[in-house]
């Protein structure tokens, strides 16, 4: 699998008017719009319920619509097209951008951003399709992993929570195990509090084994050790398998079926003294 290799970073001021509402983070990806097995009732009720959804907001995980593989791009770089050939299948890769923008335009401000995916169709400008829809959203384009850290603010207080985001890395999980390690194996390198992949798509949310941190007490003189908790996701798919008569990769390579849609998780904002902290929950 290969993608565009871009790592971003990136910042989301949240302003939170009571901290009896939970903050929402939903990621959405692996949606494959436009595949045969593309479930637009599933898409369709993620896409109600979430509309009605308070102080929610949303991260793109990539596999928008359902344009080429790693292997297909490559095989369409190695061809000599004529020019109207190229023209008419950049209209035709365009168009379904357009229709797939129109149906989250509603996300506007709430969208944080789009993690760009492996099934992209590459324009003649240079631009995947996925920077094409961030740009038509009008939000940033977060390449294929990012940093991203959610500012909040609570009458004049100010915590945070980082959120290390990847499409996924090639082959994805083939067992729950597979899939949970490949999440967790991101806390090698990088510390945060929330990691989030998809491209394998799994939905599911658990807590990750917490990390202790040594931190000095200013007020004590003594060297005191915390826990720095954190919640391991993969973002899900609207992508069916074994429909009768509808072939498939699934299918193919005889991959599990998924759970469609996606997952929840809840930033709950707490008083701590003169300060606010934060307390994470996922919800599948």
């Amino acid at each position: 699998m290969k993608t565009t290799g871009l790592f971003r970073t990136a910042v989301k001021q949240i302003a939170v008017k009571s901290i009896t509402e939970p903050i929402r983070i939903i990621p959405f990806g692996d949606v494959h719009w436009g595949a045969p097995g593309f479930s637009a009732r599933h898409w369709r009720e993620f896409l109600m319920q979430s509309k009605r959804l308070k102080n929610a907001y949303f991260l793109g995980m990539g596999d928008y619509c359902d344009f080429a593989s790693t292997s297909e791009r490559k095989a369409l770089r190695g061809i000599d097209l004529h020019d109207a050939t190229r023209e008419l299948l950049e209209t035709v890769a365009y168009k379904q951008i357009q229709e797939f923008r129109r149906s989250i335009d509603w996300m506007k401000d709430k969208l944080i951003g789009l993690i760009g995916g492996n099934h992209t169709f590459e324009f003649t400008d240079g631009q995947t399709s996925d920077e094409k829809l961030a740009a038509l959203m009008g939000v940033p384009f977060l390449g294929v992993c990012a940093v991203i850290r959610l500012s909040i603010d609570y009458q004049g207080k100010r915590t945070a929570v980082d959120v290390f985001v990847h499409h996924g890395r090639g082959g994805g999980g083939r067992t729950e195990g597979n899939s949970i390690n490949q999440v967790a194996d991101l806390r090698r390198f990088l510390q945060a509090d929330i990691y989030i992949e998809g491209h394998d798509h799994e939905s599911w949310c658990k807590p990750a084994k917490p990390m202790l941190v040594p931190c000095f007490n200013n007020k004590t003189g003594e060297l005191e050790i915390k826990e720095r908790r954190s919640l391991l996701a993969r973002s899900g798919s609207f992508l069916k398998a074994y429909e009768p008569n509808t072939r498939s990769y699934i299918v193919d390579g005889a991959r599990a079926p998924c759970q469609l849609g996606t997952v929840e998780i809840l930033i709950q904002l707490q008083r701590t003294g003169d300060s606010i902290s934060v307390d994470l929950r996922g919800v599948a």
